[in-house]
């Protein structure tokens, strides 16, 4: 409830990096230094949650298991720490388009995960949105949703798409007691995989270069060429006839037309002139259709 309105939602307290006079690269970015006293005030006294970026930037260990990671996956692989106080939640349900691995390192948390709510938000491109209580309500009646308490040295895997979010608690008491453990906070390490890492990021790199080199071939020109005349009333699959033998046959039946193999549904008080118009219509389509293929094949 960090508005007050009863709301989750995040607030960020990072101040944003300047950029040095001139520079244009990631390279010439200005980070504010935090101050320890500013830091620990807003953590222990505002209940804030502590997030440190790139942490295997300082840090052999954690450098060579990404590392590890890396050459295992196959692909890029990043961190982030966070340390959050007893009883506070650091982020709003939300999903991320990376898939992540939380490795719980001290303290306890509580993690609510809750299955993609629709198609369109299953293995997104791009993270969400911060979601409300009551979509979150929602969804616990219509989505699987599971609820796990993670202690020191367990892991936790959230596939892309999946909504989380998660509270630092006491320990369990079915939990054991360990040596020098408190429950006061929680720190735990998130490792970050497959980021861009999909079959459509790879087409909209390869795509572009691949027409690019079949435009520039000096063995055709079959790509340079002119638009056959008036190709739009012909090609596409809102031009396929599904009949026997015909193109449409082999269309997914969201793709397929309704009509007849004379291009007429099922209305018999059509006038049988208007019949004929458009059966003759439909051959002279088919015949520039088999045109278009067979010169498409030289």
């Amino acid at each position: 409830d960090s508005m007050g309105n009863g709301v989750k939602s995040r607030i960020t307290l990072d101040p944003a990096p300047t950029r040095r006079r001139g520079g244009g690269g990631d390279d010439d970015l200005e980070y504010a230094v935090a101050n320890p006293s500013d830091v620990w005030s807003n953590v222990d006294g505002s209940s804030c949650t502590l997030r440190l970026l790139r942490p295997h930037e300082h840090d052999d260990s954690v450098h060579s298991l990404l590392s590890l990671l890396e050459s295992e996956f196959g692909c890029m692989v990043g961190s982030n720490a966070y340390l959050t106080p007893r009883g506070s939640q650091g982020f709003a349900p939300h999903y991320d388009d990376v898939d992540v691995f939380i490795l719980q390192l001290e303290g306890y948390k509580r993690w609510k995960v809750y299955a993609p709510f629709n198609k369109r938000e299953t293995l997104p491109r791009e993270s969400s949105r911060d979601y409300t209580e009551k979509e979150i309500e929602d969804a616990e009646e219509t989505s699987e949703a599971m609820t796990c308490v993670l202690g020191p040295g367990d892991v936790l895997y959230l596939p892309r798409g999946w909504v989380h979010q998660a509270e630092t608690v006491a320990r369990p008491a079915y939990m054991p007691r360990l040596p020098g453990v408190k429950d006061d906070h929680s720190l735990h390490l998130t490792v970050s995989a497959m980021q861009n890492w999909c079959w459509a990021d790879y087409l909209e790199i390869l795509m572009p270069g691949a027409l690019d080199a079949a435009v520039g071939s000096d063995k055709t020109t079959a790509l340079r060429e002119g638009l056959p005349r008036n190709f739009l009333e012909y090609m596409g699959t809102m031009n396929q006839v599904a009949e026997e033998g015909g193109g449409g046959a082999d269309l997914p039946d969201g793709l397929k037309s309704d009509e007849g193999p004379d291009g007429h549904g099922d209305d018999d008080g059509e006038a049988a002139a208007a019949a004929a118009a458009e059966a003759r219509s439909r051959r002279r389509t088919r015949r520039r259709q088999r045109e278009f293929r067979d010169e498409a094949k030289k």
